[in-house]
């Protein structure tokens, strides 16, 4: 930092190649470290987890996969579930069981995080369910509200009429014109796929427009529309950086709690700050999908790692500080699935690869070339020796004796 500072330089903080790169094509970090000669500082101390056992488990993880699994499961924090039935049932209940964990002067937090959205729903729904049971939630002042969902599509699929369908929501990251500025929400209410158009109602406004998504792409994000049961007590999760009423703002990722619905469907949070109706980017706080636990603290993580490759095995087992537990349907399988990298190829790295392929592929073809001379100046030796046998005296001359042995 002094370095820069000094130097007028820029810094960059990208991250860890280890973990979960960006949706766009390409893999700039990557490619710095593995296609350049640059000075690298490397921070090897784990901070995070507080528990001496877990942590030595993260650290052999970053390594060996393998290893890593094989230390989780000495320390008894991996399980093996077959049913799903079963295995949402068990999520659900070691969510509670870490709950009712006091740390200081409070319950630690806890968060599920799993694979792929069907578990999320219905880990979801389970906990719901109980939490009503222990009276925790009143489903009497329950209500319904609609909430946005990424599709986490990349920039070629954002351009494409096609892929868009009715009810999807269109929401821009940067002022596109007078109509949509930076923030605003546009509800997709037609497709035309042969002019690549979309129609479009500003959420706000209601003022229509006809789009092209090829325009439109690299400003906005698309969302499906999803409906959620919240009551008082249940725990959100924001989806978005965005500015509420005042001065308040909801932070990307961040869990709040519901004190308060009303018939209109706004939201009003135990800190006062309050969610309108037309405010939908958030959704439950109970389980989270790895890309939006990255770079969270938690104090106990529950995890369904099923369908998980390496690198989202790796954010999902070290968001925890003090303790973690793993339900998978299949130990095997699970070990198999995080072995496999989800890093792409960038055409760089590819061509880097395929230079170093090419250059042994050459090196090979020289050392077969030359053990082939090698083998037939041999086998002229053989048939040298094989035709000298039996007519060879005891007496034979030394020069003789050397082409034998030779």
């Amino acid at each position: 930092l002094e370095l820069c500072q000094k130097k007028g330089a820029r810094l960059f903080c990208q991250g860890d190649i280890q973990q979960i790169a960006s949706i766009e094509a390409g893999n700039a970090l990557r490619d710095c470290l593995d296609g350049t000669p640059t000075m690298r500082t490397k921070l090897e101390e784990i901070r995070r987890q507080k528990n001496e056992t877990y942590r030595r488990a993260v650290m052999t993880l970053r390594k060996s996969p393998a290893d890593g699994l094989r230390k989780l499961v000495d320390m008894g924090a991996v399980h093996e579930v077959p049913s799903p039935v079963e295995l949402t049932e068990q999520l659900a209940s070691a969510y509670f069981e870490e709950s009712d964990v006091v740390r200081g002067k409070s319950r630690q937090s806890v968060l599920i995080v799993a694979g792929t959205h069907h578990v999320i729903s219905q880990v979801t729904a389970a906990i719901r369910r109980e939490r009503i049971r222990r009276g925790e939630i009143n489903p009497e002042n329950e209500i319904a509200r609609d909430v946005l969902e990424s599709t986490q599509w990349t920039d070629a699929q954002r351009s494409l009429a096609r892929e868009y369908k009715d009810k999807f929501v269109v929401q821009f990251r940067q002022n596109f014109d007078k109509r949509f500025p930076r923030g605003a929400s546009a509800d997709v209410v037609g497709v035309s796929t042969h002019k690549n158009e979309i129609t479009v109602r500003n959420s706000e406004t209601g003022e229509m427009a006809i789009l092209d998504p090829s325009k439109i792409s690299k400003d906005c994000d698309v969302f499906r529309v999803k409906t959620v049961l919240v009551s008082p007590g249940d725990k959100i999760l924001f989806t978005a950086n965005k500015k509420l009423t005042g001065k308040h703002k909801a932070v990307n990722g961040e869990i709040a709690v519901v004190e308060s619905v009303d018939a209109s469907g706004n939201i009003r949070l135990n800190d006062g700050r309050v969610l309108k109706e037309s405010f939908r980017n958030w959704t439950l706080g109970y389980c989270s999908t790895v890309f939006k636990a990255q770079g969270k603290n938690i104090d106990s993580v529950v995890v369904a790692p099923d369908g998980m490759n390496r690198e989202l095995f790796m954010v999902a087992v070290s968001r925890g500080k003090f303790s973690i537990q793993l339900f998978t349907k299949s130990l095997l399988r699970l070990q198999n699935e995080i072995q496999i990298s989800g890093a792409r190829t960038s055409a760089m790295s590819f061509a880097r690869d395929f230079a170093k392929q090419v250059t042994y592929d050459k090196q090979r073809r020289l050392a077969v070339t030359a053990a082939q001379k090698a083998a037939m100046r041999v086998a002229k030796h053989v048939q040298v020796v094989e035709s000298l046998k039996g007519k060879l005296s005891p007496g034979i001359p030394p020069t003789s004796r050397r082409v034998n042995q030779k």
